[in-house]
């Protein structure tokens, strides 16, 4: 209602005043100007014109004709005066640039004649108004009213001015005569011109929106708009609440507070102005505590009840003074008073919010400064511009006059700040996302129209530039150089040829700025054009790397991602078609990883397998579609190498938020063939890494297998031994092993454990640590096998068994004691009856049965031992050692090559053994892991 109001009140585009002077000259007055130059004074010869006014004579200042005659009797008829005055062509200066100009500053010096000054060439006004200034283009404007002229009357009635707080101003009387009038109306305007009173009909408009006006009330919509959505939207918080109450506070202040001087004090606008000084009084303390709360709760200064207490009630005494001196129109308290009290509420405000700021952490100044920054800037233009007003004004009247009209601007930026920290720092559970698309199409429409209106206001401005022009013309033939000032149409030719040069010079230039900024804000929205030669060689880098798949998925993204403007790409690597191997994510959003279900890999890998190039996921199945684009995942290409389907790139949505295009899904089939190799590469890479990781356990697992077997042969006098295990792979399942007691004596231990390589190498550790404990709490082999039988039944997978042959020898009674837990017989060679025997006590491997069956089933066999005699241990790998042809070494040969070493010692028979089965299978690859103990009695 205040705005309409204010726009559609009728103007007439005159600004009135008070009359400079009453002594108006109404003839011609000959005269001598005097000019204060840099070097002394200056004296020119010049002509009071008709229409002037005179403010002073010989330094006194004349308000009557009283005064004139007073001032001019001290003088003789021959003498000159000085005299001031405001000669009438200086109002020709006078535009709606410099409206609010001091026509005081224009004031001249003048001498002149007594004979002059006389009651012919002066005349004295009455109360009549100065026309100070008339907008251009305005009512009065285009009915022929200048600024200079002397107002008579507006239809027959005389306007009168009176003294307000601040300035003079017109009466209530005269505000509502003017007013009264409707827009279209003619109106009569009876004024003195240069002696001459002139009757003019002026139709006036209405009074329309100024810039000024225009900025504090848009903005003042857009505050309270915003105040009223954080309050409403998020009414269970209470930093939403205050500050929803003090940005609608705010804004309320802001779109009453445009209004032009009210003709009286009717209802509307007493309501009017008592709303906006409450307003204007309320957001002090309301705005102080809503930072108390948002962006972040500040401790201790929410918990001051004090200053608030402090703030609401200067405030509100504040918004009570000046309304009650709206009320009973008290006028010289309407100004003063409350301005002092809006001034103190500013300063405490301030003084509390720096007292404060010691207690902020880090984290809150960065979050609160873009909203404390925006109030600042406001107060400091606000302060700025009434000191400047004040001092500067007079010097500089046009460009204060648009500072002050475009500086209202700057109250944009409140909102702004609380809305980009709102988003910034996502408070309130307020998420504000803007397309990025839109943006651009903002920014780019916006950059045009910037670089049109700024081509026309250099034309416009040119149009009213006086352009000098030399005092030379051109012919069809020669250059004629004038000796007098060209004739206006050759001039206005020139000035046109100029003015149509210098704009096409300035629009190429402007042109080409443009072209820049759009670069710029191409780059800045991932616009530019795709360098796909520079994406395809840093992918073609990718190829020849040696690295793992993940690896490779892992910079393959954040190559693509970063040189393509992806928002998002994943890259998914299958295992032989079926399932996912590998799947890498690269997004603009930390922590935004692509989450593919499980039971939907298969059926993703058979959706794809029929396409050939880039896809869209529309192509999906239901359920997979969906579930990719939930995830923000749009495109799918899939990547082959000939005819086998090795992964699938994931692509998001560009940066730029454009659709993909054709060269898009030509360049990522393109890379795919690149990364195919890539991806075949990393298989080979990984599986040569797996078999050197494996080797390089099982050398690892060799060395300590080897360590855990007998490192030296125990010194037994009376017998000599001779050991070796020589496993069929890196590790085996054979062991040995020499087990000493305090009584005289040796356990030889030797066993096989079913299956190869590290299995049976892992349980050969555990069989051997078990009976090393076990022989020192056991009496005899088959005590030292039944026990390791019952611990082996916890130990041992199912399927899985152990075989051992166990012979203790007693060097006392000269005895050896056997005992076979389903291991190859203990070859026996005797010496005195220079015969081999075959000793097989009964028993079952360990593991394989019940532990009741194993102790009734293993049978322990004793036999006596003379000096020569040879006891031969050994596993199933030697007799079954197979050549080229697949012959075994068998038993037999065994006992033939051992007969050719009877008189060899245990290291020598055992070495003869090895080297008769590597003659037997040459070439032949060993599969069973081979070992042999040699026990001679000395």
């Amino acid at each position: 209602m205040n705005f309409y109001v204010t726009i559609s009140t009728v103007f007439s585009g005159t600004g009135f005043a008070p009359l400079p002077s009453p002594l108006y000259v109404q003839e011609q007055i000959e005269c001598v100007k005097h000019i204060k130059g840099k070097k002394g004074h200056i004296f020119i010869n010049d002509t009071i014109q008709k229409g002037s006014l005179i403010l002073s004579i010989a330094g006194e200042n004349c308000k009557k004709a009283e005064s004139l005659d007073s001032c001019l009797k001290r003088f003789s008829l021959s003498d000159t005066v000085f005299i001031k005055a405001l000669n009438y062509k200086a109002f020709e200066l006078f535009s709606k640039e410099e409206q609010s100009i001091n026509y005081y500053d224009l004031i001249s010096v003048y001498k002149v004649e007594k004979s002059q000054l006389n009651s012919y060439t002066i005349k004295e006004l009455g109360d009549e108004v100065f026309v100070s200034f008339v907008v251009e283009g305005g009512a009065a404007d285009r009915a022929g009213i200048k600024a200079g002229d002397i107002l008579l009357s507006i239809q027959g009635k005389q306007l009168a001015f009176e003294q307000l707080p601040d300035r003079y101003g017109l009466t209530n009387e005269s505000l509502k005569h003017i007013r009264s009038h409707q827009s279209g109306e003619s109106v009569e305007f009876q004024i003195l011109r240069q002696s001459d009173i002139l009757t003019i009909d002026v139709c006036l408009a209405s009074y329309g929106i100024q810039f000024s006006y225009l900025y504090v009330f848009l903005t003042g919509l857009i505050t309270i708009a915003l105040g009223l959505f954080f309050g409403l939207m998020r009414a269970n918080l209470k930093a939403a609440r205050y500050t929803g109450l003090a940005l609608t506070i705010l804004g309320i202040t802001f779109a009453t507070g445009i209004s032009l001087y009210p003709a009286d004090y009717d209802f509307f606008t007493s309501t009017r102005y008592i709303i906006n000084n409450t307003m204007l009084f309320l957001c002090f303390p309301f705005c102080f505590h809503s930072l108390l709360y948002f962006p972040k709760e500040l401790y201790p200064a929410s918990r001051n009840r004090f200053i608030k207490t402090v703030n609401y009630s200067l405030a509100s005494f504040g918004a009570l003074f000046a309304s009650l001196a709206i009320i009973f129109d008290i006028s010289c308290l309407k100004g003063i008073v409350p301005a002092l009290i809006l001034i103190l509420l500013a300063l405490l405000n301030l003084t509390a919010m720096l007292f404060h700021k010691k207690h902020h952490s880090s984290d809150t100044k960065k979050t609160m400064r873009f909203i404390i920054i925006s109030y600042l800037i406001n107060l400091f233009f606000l302060v700025f511009i009434q000191v400047s007003y004040h001092f500067f004004y007079s010097f500089f009247p046009s460009i204060f006059f648009e500072i002050i009209t475009h500086s209202y601007l700057l109250l944009i930026l409140i909102p702004i700040s609380y809305i980009y920290t709102t988003w910034r720092y996502r408070l309130l559970d307020i998420e504000i996302k803007l397309k990025r698309n839109m943006l651009y199409n903002l920014a780019s429409v916006s950059w045009r129209v910037l670089i049109i209106v700024a081509i026309a206001i250099f034309i416009v401005f040119l149009s009213h530039l006086e352009i000098f022009l030399p005092n030379i013309h051109f012919t069809g033939s020669n250059i004629e150089v004038l000796g007098t000032p060209l004739r206006e149409e050759y001039r206005s030719i020139y000035e046109k040829i100029i003015i149509i040069i210098s704009s096409i010079a300035f629009s190429v230039f402007i042109w080409a700025a443009g072209k820049k900024g759009q670069k710029l804000i191409d780059k800045f929205f991932y616009r530019i054009k795709f360098d796909y030669h520079l994406a395809s060689k840093e992918i073609s880098e990718l190829t020849g790397r040696r690295t793992s798949t993940s690896k490779l998925a892992e910079e393959i993204v954040k190559t693509l991602g970063s040189l393509a403007h992806l928002k998002k790409v994943g890259l998914a690597i299958f295992k032989n078609e079926t399932e996912f191997s590998t799947l890498k994510t690269y997004s603009e959003s930390k922590n935004d990883n692509i989450d593919f279900p499980f039971d939907l890999e298969s059926s993703f890998i058979k959706a794809i397998r029929q396409f050939s190039g880039g896809i869209t996921v529309d192509y999906l199945p239901d359920g997979m579609r969906q579930k990719l684009k939930t995830q923000k995942i749009f495109y799918v290409v899939p990547i082959r190498l000939k005819s086998k389907l090795l992964a699938s790139l994931l692509i998001g949505e560009k940066l730029s938020e454009i659709v993909l295009q054709s060269e898009d899904f030509e360049f990522l089939s393109s890379i795919s063939n690149q990364i195919s190799v890539s991806i075949e590469n990393s298989f080979l890479y990984e599986e040569l890494s797996r078999q050197e990781r494996i080797k390089h356990e099982l050398d690892l697992s060799r060395k300590i297998q080897t360590a855990s077997l007998p490192q030296f042969v125990p010194n037994i006098e009376g017998l000599d031994i001779a050991g070796i295990s020589l496993p069929a792979y890196e590790v085996g399942g054979d062991f040995y092993d020499y087990l000493t007691s305090n009584s005289s004596g040796l356990t030889v231990i030797l066993g096989d454990v079913s299956g190869k390589g590290t299995s049976a190498a892992l349980y050969m550790s555990k069989i051997q640590g078990i009976i090393r404990i076990l022989h020192k709490y056991s009496s005899s082999p088959k005590d030292l096998l039944v026990k390791s039988d019952e611990q082996l039944k916890h130990n041992l997978d199912k399927g899985a068994f152990i075989t051992a042959l166990c012979t203790h020898f007693d060097l006392k009674e000269k005895t050896a004691t056997v005992s076979r837990a389903g291991h190859l017989p203990l070859l026996y060679f005797s010496k005195k009856r220079n015969s081999f025997e075959i000793l097989t006590p009964k028993g079952i491997g360990l593991g394989m049965g019940k532990a009741s069956q194993f102790a009734d089933y293993l049978e322990e066999l004793k036999i006596g031992f003379d000096s020569g005699d040879i006891f031969i241990l050994i596993s199933d790998g030697v007799v079954d050692s197979r050549s080229s042809q697949n012959a075994d070494f068998g038993q037999e040969k065994l006992i033939d090559n051992i007969k050719f070493c009877l008189d060899c010692s245990a290291e020598e028979i055992r070495d003869n053994i090895i080297k008769s089965i590597k003659l037997h299978t040459q070439q032949a690859e060993q599969y069973d892991d081979l070992t042999i103990v040699i026990v001679k009695i000395k």
